[in-house]
């Protein structure tokens, strides 16, 4: 179960969104949110395989064209997916990895002395970020904050930084008891980071979404026998998408959305909804995808020069 201070804060404004993967490939999910086109996998089965570090047309270019500070902050490794050279290519001025994977890059993320657990802890992480945005807002210029998680994944150790486990469900398989756990500790903690978020910047747009489900041992068959959402079209990749807008929870549409359209909502509140009065911006899912190929070939054809 989530933590109640999460519940109290989303109350009934918990949308869904459509990730491009299950159980794995992380970066898929990033390049449809960062870069508002489905990852079609024209040039490589990982889009970001294929970024060289030139510029290309996404979210953060665009918002650092127009005077945004665009800073990325990841919880794991910096060779992860090519991830150093698919952020500058982005257009991500600043990148910051945990100083254990980075020793000699000038970084404000440490895991401390958490070495028992493969994974960077959101609350460490969300933290460490809480007092990186207080240095940003004192430069008193927009930014774009982009943080990606990692704690949670495969093995979904709870690790000792988050607390002892609370749950007990003998009747499932053992990966689900971590699950239900770590669940727990990460909305507890993200939870917190919002409220935060909002007191230090209360005119923010915040929006979350998750990369993709956690693979179990039986793959998809666990989630049809545990019936994970099951009146949606696509529960295999329906994901968590949540939307705050001037400290207020905002659920976006009544129906599912589509991770390749979060960039469009993001340029819709920036510019008070200008953008989508004159750019298509059908948000619910199924969404077709067709018309966005051009767009997507050229994306990929700029970041692969």
């Amino acid at each position: 179960p989530a933590h109640p201070d999460y519940a109290r804060l989303i109350g009934q404004n918990k949308g869904i969104s459509v990730s491009p993967v299950f159980g794995g490939y992380t970066s898929q999910a990033e390049f449809e949110f960062l870069c508002g086109v489905p990852a079609f996998q024209e040039f490589d089965q990982i889009e970001f395989n294929t970024f060289t570090g030139a510029p290309t047309y996404c979210l953060p270019g665009i918002l650092k064209d127009f005077g945004y500070a665009t800073v990325a902050s990841n919880g794991f490794k910096p060779d992860f997916f090519n991830t150093v050279p698919a952020y500058r290519g982005l257009g991500f001025e600043s990148a910051y990895f945990s100083k254990e994977y980075t020793p000699t890059s000038e970084t404000y993320l440490s895991k401390g002395d958490d070495t028992d657990n493969k994974y960077f802890y959101d609350g460490d992480l969300y933290d460490q970020n809480l007092a990186f945005v207080k240095t940003l807002l004192d430069k008193k210029k927009p930014f774009f904050n982009y943080v990606l998680t990692v704690y949670g994944h495969l093995p979904f150790d709870l690790g000792r930084r988050a607390g002892p486990p609370l749950f007990s469900l003998p009747a499932l398989h053992p990966d689900l008891q971590k699950i239900v756990n770590q669940n727990h500790y990460r909305t507890q903690a993200l939870a917190r980071y919002l409220q935060e978020l909002i007191a230090l910047d209360p005119e923010s747009l915040i929006v979350l979404a998750a990369d993709h489900l956690p693979p179990l041992s039986d793959g998809t068959q666990d989630y049809l026998t545990y019936g994970y959402l099951p009146a949606l079209p696509d529960p295999l990749h329906s994901n968590l998408f949540l939307v705050f807008d001037k400290g207020r929870p905002v659920k976006p549409t009544e129906r599912v959305f589509s991770h390749f359209n979060i960039y469009r909502l993001i340029l819709d509140h920036l510019t008070d909804h200008e953008y989508c009065r004159i750019q298509r911006c059908a948000f619910d899912a199924p969404y077709d995808k067709e018309p966005l190929r051009d767009d997507y070939r050229i994306i990929m054809g700029l970041a692969s020069r």
